[in-house]
């Protein structure tokens, strides 16, 4: 349980840097592409409010279903879908940092025996709350990465 409070810790904190990091640029910024096929800032905004959403879903029902089969995501053709390089960052901020706080609402009723509730992922096999919980946190801070390197190659190109 110790792991999952730090998770959570974790997952408080990362809304704090994605704000200092992304609301203070310019729409200029947030929609440039490093390559054709390659997601914005604001792409990789909009695909951490479609993870958010969906892995809280694969959590709850993980915890409510014995066994359940976790049916594969495109995470691509959600992002062209929804269309986010035309979104605005600041509606996509509010609407993570509302996701975001329900998931912390939901992490913090579960209990050690939700951890281990499992199902089977079509492309991955196993997978249990838990487990979810820390790719979540761990998520985060990989699209940031990938922020801060859209970042660098638009002020090497300016």
């Amino acid at each position: 349980m110790h792991t999952h409070m730090s998770h959570i810790e974790s997952l408080r904190h990362a809304q704090a840097y994605l704000r200092t990091l992304v609301l203070p640029l310019t729409p200029a910024v947030v929609t440039f592409r490093t390559a054709p096929h390659e997601w914005s800032i604001i792409e990789n905004v909009g695909h951490l409010i479609d993870t958010e959403q969906l892995l809280r879903a694969r959590m709850q029902l993980l915890c409510d279903a014995d066994n359940p089969t976790i049916v594969p995501y495109d995470q691509d053709a959600a992002v062209v879908r929804n269309d986010y390089q035309h979104a605005d960052i600041w509606a996509l901020w509010r609407t993570l940092a509302s996701e975001r706080q329900t998931t912390l609402t939901f992490l913090q009723t579960l209990r050690p025996q939700h951890l281990q509730r499992r199902g089977w992922h079509g492309d991955y096999g196993l997978w249990t709350v838990g487990f979810i919980v820390a790719y979540l946190a761990k998520h985060d801070y990989l699209h940031y990465a990938q922020i801060s390197a859209v970042l660098r190659q638009y002020n090497g190109t300016r």
